[in-house]
């Protein structure tokens, strides 16, 4: 669950692999078969004239997601979407599982991801093990399009300056896109006082 695909998500591909399962796309080539759509609203998002629909599986037990997309109007790109599985789809140990992405448009035209947030909650592994909530968000920025490195970059992966310590507002600055930061250092915080207790 905590490994590095985690936020790999690719709504243009037909079918996606979420936990070893097979989720089809919302704008997959068969979508007809698996999903009906409402249109909802004509809205503005961000600079972007964009089409809300809202989507359901057509059948309760497909492996598919329910929620809202909202396609441009300009190219019909996806411009954000928020899904969650099926509810009554069967995924062992799987309760729920929701996918919000939020993309924008590179200068060269090309639509890649600006933010995604993952989270999965897991539960009936047995009576003595608690259900297990992840949350993960990312977020992309600076990106280099067209600008290729030499092979021996993707080989090595980057490592940490050694021993950094940023202090809280180094913290609370470099995190200000997630407005779940405060209510989740709350949480710690409880957490912290209930194991002195």
């Amino acid at each position: 669950l905590t490994g590095g695909k985690l936020n790999e998500y690719n709504f243009y591909r037909n079918q996606m692999n979420i936990l070893d399962k097979y989720l089809t796309s919302p704008i997959a080539d068969g979508w007809r078969l698996k999903y009906d759509y409402d249109l909802v609203d004509s809205v503005w998002v961000d600079k972007d004239f964009c089409y809300l629909i809202n989507l359901v599986p057509r059948s309760e037990q497909d492996l598919a997601f329910v929620g809202k997309m909202w396609i441009t109007k300009e190219d019909y790109a996806i411009k954000k979407i928020d899904v969650q599985m099926n509810p009554k789809a069967n995924i062992n140990f799987i309760k729920n599982l929701k996918i919000k992405q939020e993309m924008e448009r590179t200068q060269e035209g090309a639509w890649v991801p600006k933010s995604v947030d993952f989270q999965v909650e897991i539960s009936e592994f047995s009576e003595l093990i608690p259900n297990i909530y992840v949350r993960a968000k990312t977020i992309h920025q600076n990106y280099l399009i067209n600008q290729p490195k030499e092979k021996e970059f993707y080989n090595t992966l980057p490592q940490p300056p050694e021993n950094e310590v940023k202090d809280e507002k180094y913290w609370s600055e470099y995190r200000k896109s997630d407005s779940t930061l405060t209510s989740q250092v709350n949480v710690y915080k409880i957490i912290d006082s209930l194991k002195t207790i």
